[in-house]
């Protein structure tokens, strides 16, 4: 071998060992993760299962590929003797011959093992797959799991075979081509005998796979666009399913005529079944479905169809669980009283004031504290204050390492390691400045409320750490800034992967390509990694085969930090079942819960159903029932967003039952919309709310969405789930009266900008500089009854902090604006009593009101000006000018005294 030779194998060998070594510092330091949550039995589950498939697979399709070459050897040995010097010895050709026909054999085993052990899931479902029981399809009487867990391991099969089999084609093929047993003489192709007849078996064997491929295609119907529902129509199972069933049988005489000719030679046969296939395949897959849709379907389409769009309706509700949704009628009288609408009950008492987006500019601006902290997400969840049930904002206070001043890898893994506790305060209170009221705030976190009280705040795991960090070094870690300092801290909890020693060092060093981790002298023998803190990437890493919310929720329990994370099993399968944001069937399986310090993650069954129990089988260590999560922490699960969204679009056409109307689309809705805050317009967001529900006792936080028909704007019903409790996940449509019109939210924001004053204060608003936000218009059911609430923001011109302004709330047709929820309540309301029906009586409330308004504002416009803030002072002067005007039009259409 000469110098030049050396070299290039020892850099390839030294290339190899790397990428080897690389290899198994990831998968030592997964072992070592999954060991230190408790899970150890999942990562060896995961790899022996995908092991043993490459296995298999490569060993199967490496031996059927190398038999395959085999059968070519005589034409690759006269191939051999032609281009080998005579010198060499013909026990050396052959040697060398079959050690060419091995490594392919090995490079196909190679890929193929390496891409089939990608699908080791599902073989596992296929072999441990739970039959979901209940009706079958009704085309072939299928269980529904036949399609959810089967026959995508049958269709797998068909697809790898198929390709392994014209691969194989193709290297038969050019093997007897280069060993000129195929060659072109005198106008003509001539094929050796051995030639002809390994390509006709396999060409045999790959119409056999068609004919399978076919029989599997009918299942595929059940899927099919083509009718006015999803699923199987009246012309897939008239003309497409027979088709299927004619081109399968033709595709086995293709196969018989293809292995016929093994014995006797010759193409006639063979060519006439390949065209026969191939016609039939355009006349029967094309040409007569078309024809048969367009002059016997379409001109009778709602007969035709009507089965089959019965049977779409029922899949699709039972596959979204739509069946289980309780329809209740909603009378939306107008029989509210003062009363109904005090401080004193739990829905008002509960109304959201702060919306998420500004709320969370607010918390940025007084709870950021340092510049590089980040509020990531505002969650909304609900809390037992005081023995009263309280809507609670709260968001975790974490650093975002894109912001640190400085960038080395001391500081991004050593030195900042965590976030530190939350803010939080009320849904429904403001303080005097038009800012939240803080139940926990600053660090270390104050706490207002004992129920609130954090006594672990610091957050190593949660939503922005997507880097890993070192703790137990010689660097003390910063903990939280104080006055002009910093304070400083050492882990104390149990997480992490040891790289103390010096082969837990090298081997994460490789892992994360830094040599920082192998000669820094800062990690010592105690020190531990802290790896996959992003809570969702950390639930993704144990179970990948779940679909997971977006952002997960803090939560403040019994002092520490733990965060909450909805998880779901979903397929594309179900059969006839309508596809939203490409899946028809979705269960919220799973809740799974990480502390916010130690890292401690589980996995809680919410739901027992057939996928969910299907991977209890495959995974027996990895899942807890619900009722082993302790009992504070499950007082905080909720129904979650996505699951609701899907379900409400979906329920919005689903909701009719009858094949008829749901083909007319007669009582078809759609999501109300609302003006957004910069004065588009934007369908109204599921927002949570606590309400007593008609008929319930107690009050309960529940996630809800007004709906409207499509295309109008009065509201037809509003859909809501339930969170607590024994309640917890059941959900209720409440429907208005069709004879009456039920203000939607469109339909009350006009009346909000027709309302002069309201839109005067808006004009001199945006007319002074400052940026008026419209927050969300909220759709409160109390009682039997609709109340609209909308909060308004001001931001002034040079101020990044919003503040609330006002508060707009509307009944029936009347709308009022007021600084507090509680003076635009009496505005529409007034003291007592009923909403009066007389005019009189009405402008006499609002008279008072006004009245009380001028007053307060005349006195916080002497207050301005004795602090010598003209600019306020001028505000409040023009505020009152409008007021005035108000009251004195009120003043002129008012009826004498002891006139009706």
């Amino acid at each position: 071998m000469t110098r030049r030779g050396s070299i290039w194998g020892f850099l390839i060998a030294v290339l190899l060992l790397f990428i080897w070594a690389t290899w198994f510092s990831r998968l030592y330091v997964d072992l070592l993760w999954f060991q230190s949550v408790n899970l150890p039995s999942v990562f060896w589950i995961s790899l022996r299962s995908q092991w043993a498939v490459t296995l298999v697979a490569g060993l199967l399709f490496g031996f059927l590929t190398y038999l395959n070459l085999w059968f070519t050897r005589p034409a690759l040995e006269e191939l051999s003797q032609e281009i080998v010097p005579p010198e060499i010895h013909e026990w050396a050709t052959a040697r060398r011959l079959r050690f060419l026909l091995l490594l392919v054999a090995l490079v196909v085993a190679l890929i193929s093992g390496l891409a089939l052990g990608q699908e080791w899931l599902t073989v596992l479902r296929h072999l441990k797959g739970v039959p979901f029981g209940g009706e079958p399809d009704p085309v072939f009487g299928q269980d529904v799991g036949f399609y959810i867990f089967h026959l995508p391991f049958y269709e797998l099969l068909y697809s790898s075979f198929v390709t392994l089999i014209f691969f194989n084609f193709l290297l038969a093929a050019g093997a007897y081509l280069v060993g000129g047993y195929i060659h072109f003489f005198s106008g003509r192709f001539q094929i050796h005998p051995r030639a002809r007849a390994h390509l006709g078996f396999l060409v045999g064997l790959y119409f056999l796979l068609k004919a399978v491929g076919y029989w599997l295609s009918a299942y595929r119907l059940l899927f099919s666009t083509r009718g006015v529902a999803f699923g199987a129509s009246y012309t897939d199972l008239h003309a497409m399913l027979p088709a299927l069933r004619i081109l399968s049988v033709v595709a086995l005489l293709a196969a018989l005529a293809a292995f016929y000719n093994l014995v006797r030679p010759g193409l006639r046969l063979l060519g006439g079944a390949v065209a026969a296939l191939a016609v039939l395949s355009v006349a029967l897959g094309n040409v007569w479905p078309y024809l048969l849709q367009e002059f016997v379907v379409k001109p009778n389409e709602i007969v035709r169809e009507t089965p089959y769009i019965a049977r779409n309706i029922a899949f699709t509700r039972r596959a979204f669980a739509l069946d289980r949704i309780q329809q209740q009628f909603f009378p939306a009288e107008l029989n509210l009283t003062a009363a109904d609408v005090t401080l004193d009950n739990p829905t008002i008492q509960n109304v959201r004031l702060w919306d998420w987006e500004i709320t969370d500019k607010i918390y940025q601006q007084l709870q950021g504290l340092r510049s590089y902290y980040r509020f990531d997400q505002m969650d909304v969840d609900r809390y037992v204050i005081g023995g009263e049930l309280r809507q609670v904002l709260i968001a975790a206070r974490e650093i975002d390492y894109n912001l640190l001043p400085g960038q080395t890898w001391v500081n991004l893994h050593l030195k900042y390691t965590h976030g530190y506790g939350v803010a939080a305060s009320p849904a429904a209170r403001v303080d005097r400045d038009g800012f939240p009221v803080f139940w926990v705030k600053d660090v270390p976190p104050v706490s207002e409320v004992p129920e609130l009280t954090i006594t672990r705040p610091e957050i190593y795991y949660g939503e922005q750490t997507n880097t890993y960090a070192i703790v137990n070094t010689a660097e003390d870690e910063f903990d939280y800034p104080k006055g002009e300092s910093n304070a400083y801290t050492r882990y104390e909890g149990t997480g992490g992967v040891p790289v103390g020693s010096l082969f837990h060092r090298l081997v994460f060093a490789l892992r994360e390509q830094n040599y920082n981790i192998l000669f820094s002298s800062s990690i010592l023998p105690e020190s531990r990694a802290l790896i996959y803190r992003n809570v969702v990437e950390r639930a993704q890493r144990i179970a990948p085969f779940l679909v997971y919310e977006k952002n997960p929720y803090i939560v403040v329990d019994q002092g520490r930090l733990f965060w909450i994370l909805d998880a779901y099993t979903v397929s594309d399968s179900f059969p006839y079942s309508a596809p939203y944001d490409g899946i028809n069937y979705i269960r919220n399986s799973v809740k799974v819960t990480v502390d916010a310090y130690n890292g401690d993650i589980r996995f809680y069954v919410a739901e027992d159903e057939p996928i969910i129990e299907t991977y209890r089988r495959i995974f027996p260590d990895l899942f807890q029932p619900l009722s082993a999560m302790p009992e504070s922490l499950r007082a905080h699960i909720r129904y979650p967003e996505y699951l609701f969204t899907l379900q409400g679009d979906a329920y919005a056409r689903y909701h009719m039952t009858d094949p008829q109307v749901f083909y007319n689309s007669e009582d078809m809705w759609q999501v109300a919309r609302e003006v957004s805050g910069t004065g588009g317009s934007q369908p109204v967001a599921p927002y949570y709310a606590i309400l007593e529900l008609p008929g319930a006792d107690r009050p309960e936080f529940i996630l809800l969405r007004p709906y409207t028909p499509l295309r109008r704007t009065n509201m037809v019903a509003w859909l809501g789930a339930r969170s607590d409790g024994d309640h917890y996940g059941h959900m209720i449509a409440f429907l208005f009266p069709k004879e009456k019109t039920v203000l939607g939210p469109q339909q009350v924001e006009s009346n909000i900008n027709s309302t002069p004053e309201i839109s005067q204060s808006l004009t001199l608003w945006n007319q002074q500089g400052s940026q008026v936000t419209r927050g969300n218009l909220l759709v409160i059911p109390i009682k039997d009854s609709i109340l609209y609430v909308e909060p308004l923001y001001l931001q002034g011109a040079d101020s990044p902090l919003p503040r609330l302004q006002r508060v707009i709330v509307a009944y029936a047709s009347r709308v009022a604006m007021a600084p507090t929820l509680e003076e635009a309540l009496a505005l529409i309301f007034g003291g007592e009593g009923t909403l009066p029906p007389q005019e009189g009586l009405d402008q006499q409330a609002n008279m008072l009101a006004l009245v009380q308004r001028a007053q307060q504002l005349y006195t916080e416009a002497e207050e301005a000006l004795r602090a010598g803030d003209f600019a306020l002072y001028g505000a409040k002067i023009k505020e009152l000018g409008v007021v005035l005007n108000r009251l004195q039009e009120l003043a002129g259409s008012a009826p004498p005294p002891g006139q009706p």
